[in-house]
């Protein structure tokens, strides 16, 4: 602490850094930081940070030749030594070099240090090797005319070299790279190892299916998301006619033996990925939709009961609950929005999934005891995905089976009751009326106003002139008010501001 402003602290000390940046001297000090047993790793972590941005910003113009010649001959060393703390930084600092270097001819040694890292019985030079070919394979997501031919020969040479141990490595942490190297070159296209010699691919994808035996090993989840990404990039993109016809159902399996056993959410969003996919292949999609009503049970129900802590969200932060239910998915961990959007897109193409969230969704009325709550709202939520595919002609007696549901003594109940409402058309004015009366009584939980509102705020758009009449003779001024006044203290509440 210099004295004085923190901003300008901050602002004075990067432009010295960026003063210094780029020399053979600031070059070499950055590794003897990394490298020192007496400085702190917030610091040495701050350090490859740093550089790993002056490369992929200053590469090109305003680092000389010496410096890159420091940073490219250190980081092999750097990588003996990583951790498994340290693996995300130093993958990123690999890329950015060799993102910069591979195609300008600037490191042309790698391939060398790769091959001879793999034939190293040393695991530090092993896994060096790895780094550095899950940075040359990177470049190769897209593959460009001019690209083709180094890409054959780099993805054949080494994918034939990593089959072996893929298939009997016990090092999750090496087989996990592995798969992400096999996932980059296979983004593109098939690469021609695969393509020409289908027996290998099915041994990758074989060690992939083993994420259906969960370990201790503190690798495992690293394994499971690479080789998930790996399972869904074959199951979506190619045609699998070159394998044996039963693989994707044992892929399929597979998957599902590790929703049952893996909490981890980002696992679980790739899992909720390769359904969705599952769902539209042509191997595949067929055994789902044959019994769709005990793969709901057993396999998309689980993901929408409400856990512990969601029943704590909807009591005292409600903000939260919609946004674990209601939200768009913004990355691949929301296994709750991935799962409900790919089945509200393919309720319109196969009728089995409406008719089954319908038939699960009748099992639970007439309303069962307190402790079926919970269930009661998951099915509820499912039943809202497809509601809008219910016949109108239908829709007055499902609204009256629906009643119970809607006079609940549980908040949670009534809530999921408003949302298995919001999408159907033809809504009877007795029902439209009860969800006014919701939104303007003082005590009811906040929640409850929410979801009626939304409820609302769609099922008006598709009402008739005789409801609407209905309706009109049967609601005073002070409540319209009340109703309006509600609806911009929820937009406030829940920062949505559709309504």
């Amino acid at each position: 602490d210099q004295g004085g402003d923190i901003n300008e602290q901050i602002h004075n000390a990067t432009q010295s850094l960026d003063e210094y940046g780029g020399s053979p001297e600031f070059c070499q000090c950055i590794f003897q930081i990394y490298e020192s047993d007496q400085i702190l790793r917030d610091i040495q972590r701050a350090a490859i940070i740093y550089l790993t941005n002056m490369i992929l910003s200053h590469w090109e113009e305003e680092i000389p030749p010496e410096s890159k010649l420091i940073i490219i001959n250190s980081l092999p060393n750097i990588l003996l030594n990583m951790s498994d703390e340290s693996y995300p930084l130093l993958n990123k600092l690999a890329a950015s070099i060799v993102r910069k270097t591979f195609f300008e001819g600037e490191w042309n040694e790698i391939t060398d240090i790769i091959i001879s890292g793999f034939e190293s019985k040393d695991d530090n030079q092993f896994s060096a090797s790895l780094i550095l070919l899950n940075s040359i394979s990177l470049l190769f997501n897209q593959v460009s005319d001019e690209k083709i031919e180094i890409y054959s020969e780099l993805s054949t040479n080494f994918l034939q070299h990593l089959t072996d141990y893929v298939s009997t490595s016990p090092s999750l942490f090496h087989v996990s790279i592995c798969f992400k190297i096999a996932h980059h070159f296979s983004r593109s296209q098939i690469p021609p190892l695969f393509q020409s010699n289908p027996e290998i691919l099915q041994i990758w994808l074989c060690r992939a299916m083993q994420i259906a035996e969960p370990t201790d090993d503190p690798n495992y989840y690293m394994f499971a998301h690479s080789s998930l990404k790996f399972l869904l990039i074959y199951i979506y993109k190619y045609n699998l006619d070159m394998l044996p016809p039963e693989l994707p159902m044992e892929m399929l399996n597979s998957v599902i033996e590790c929703i049952k056993n893996v909490p981890n959410a980002k696992v679980l969003g790739k899992c909720a990925l390769f359904i969705k996919r599952a769902l539209e292949n042509e191997y595949t999609g067929p055994g789902i939709l044959g019994d769709f009503e005990e793969f709901t049970k057993i396999v998309i129900l689980p993901f929408f009961i409400l856990t512990p802590t969601d029943m704590e969200y909807a009591m005292d932060d409600p903000f939260t609950f919609i946004l674990n239910f209601h939200s768009n998915c913004t990355d691949d961990s929301d296994a709750r929005s991935i799962i409900s959007r790919a089945f509200e897109l393919q309720s319109s193409v196969n009728p089995e999934i409406v008719q089954t969230y319908c038939t699960l969704f009748l099992s639970i009325l007439p309303l069962r005891a307190p402790e079926y709550d919970q269930i009661t709202y998951s099915l509820c939520f499912l039943f809202s995905t497809v509601s809008k595919h219910i016949n109108p002609i239908e829709v007055p007696s499902f609204c009256e089976m629906m009643l119970p549901l809607l006079q609940s003594d549980s908040f949670i109940v009534r809530s999921g009751c408003l949302l298995a409402l919001r999408d159907m058309k033809n809504v009877p004015a007795d029902i439209i009326l009860i969800i006014f009366q919701i939104l303007v009584i003082e005590e009811e939980v906040i929640l409850v106003k929410y979801y009626a509102a939304i409820s609302l705020s769609s099922i008006l758009k598709n009402i008739d002139e005789e409801t609407a009449q209905i309706i009109q003779s049967n609601i005073d001024e002070k409540t319209i008010a009340d109703i309006i006044k509600n609806y911009f203290i929820l937009s406030q509440e829940f920062r949505d501001y559709d309504f």
